[in-house]
């Protein structure tokens, strides 16, 4: 689902993640975060790191890639491991997923 300043990823009849929009550059604006869960979990990893974003990180579970995407940086190696294909795939074509090595499996 779309509209111009959000896009939604709705997976088996659920909200699995948000992710806000930029209509001017069509692109995912990733610093803006609409879920209180990335949030404590973005403050979760860096706080571990002391303030700095991690370089290398496992994501079990990608969802919509919101997470990595927010933490992604030019020096990271991230892996994330997606039991659902079709998740990754939309993530990557409609929500702007890019830059993390995504494995479809358990």
């Amino acid at each position: 689902r779309a509209n111009n300043n959000w896009r939604v990823l709705l997976r088996h009849g659920s909200i699995q993640s948000v992710t806000a929009w930029d209509p001017v550059e069509n692109a995912p604006r990733h610093s803006v975060i609409a879920n209180e869960y990335i949030k404590t979990m973005a403050c979760c990893a860096v706080g571990a790191r002391r303030g700095a974003l991690p370089t290398k990180a496992l994501f079990l579970g990608l969802g919509a890639g919101t997470l990595p995407s927010l933490l992604l940086h030019e020096n990271a190696d991230y892996v994330a491991v997606e039991l659902d294909g079709g998740a990754a795939e939309l993530a990557r074509e409609y929500l702007g997923l890019e830059g993390v090595d995504v494995r479809i499996g358990d």
